[in-house]
């Protein structure tokens, strides 16, 4: 972590507790951390190494193609994603700040999550002002955003977040700077994606503004979202995308 980021007593204190949370989970979809230390001066975790590639190189690779990511697997991804968070709610812990860039899809077609609470330790009161997460603002969530209590329907809000542009091969909010897009974020959901309608209501509630309105966790979102699939099944499985 840099030096100045953990400067801050309180910061490295909210660090030391995220990594002995995520330091307890054990999950065959969750990358294992195995150690959180100092070293010459450098703070570090110390996370298992997963062959594969995080979902946002994924996307960007899938763009230089005129195919892009197949729905179906993409979505079977994200119910992946979601089983694995959905056990760490069922232990009381969110990762609070899912994003493209902390889930690695092996070439099995299988995924691994990583980074779990490490976002929420550093995140500043105001992250629209804070330059490093700048990149990071289209996945953090409304209620982050303005400082409200975060909970497990804050990641539920997240996988939407992911699910919606892997589907589309886009952005769901965009902007040219960080308050522009953090505005497209507390202004509402983005335009429905064209998949079956089934699917469509799933994402929908996810991304609704208020926590209260979305799944309650992650093991319920990725509930709905299996049964939309196999209700109305689209092209493509996570196999195909290992």
């Amino acid at each position: 972590f840099h030096a100045d980021l953990v400067a801050a007593p309180a910061i490295a204190q909210a660090l030391s507790a995220a990594a002995r949370a995520y330091g307890g989970l054990e999950h065959p979809r969750i990358a294992r951390m195995s150690e959180f230390g100092v070293a010459q001066g450098q703070t570090f975790t110390a996370v298992e190494l997963v062959s594969g590639l995080d979902l946002a190189r994924l996307a960007a690779n899938a763009k230089l193609g005129s195919a892009g990511l197949p729905p179906g697997g993409s979505l079977a991804l994200v119910s992946q994603v979601a089983r694995a968070v959905g056990y760490a709610h069922g232990r009381g812990l969110s990762h609070l700040g899912l994003s493209p860039s902390n889930v690695i899809v092996t070439t099995e077609g299988d995924v691994k999550v990583t980074d779990f609470g490490v976002l929420a330790a550093t995140m500043a009161a105001h992250p629209v002002e804070s330059p490093r997460l700048g990149a990071r603002i289209g996945y953090i969530t409304p209620e982050q955003l303005v400082g409200e209590a975060t909970s497990a329907a804050t990641d539920v809000y997240a996988l939407g977040v992911i699910a919606y542009e892997l589907v589309t091969g886009q952005r769901a909010f965009y902007g040219d700077t960080p308050e522009a897009v953090a505005q497209a974020i507390l202004a509402g959901p983005p335009a429905e994606p064209p998949l079956p309608r089934p699917i469509v209501r799933v994402l929908t509630r996810c991304l609704a503004r208020s926590p209260f309105e979305r799944f309650p966790d992650a093991r319920a979102f990725a509930d709905a979202l299996d049964a939309a699939l196999r209700v109305a099944p689209v092209p493509g499985t996570r196999k195909e995308i290992g």
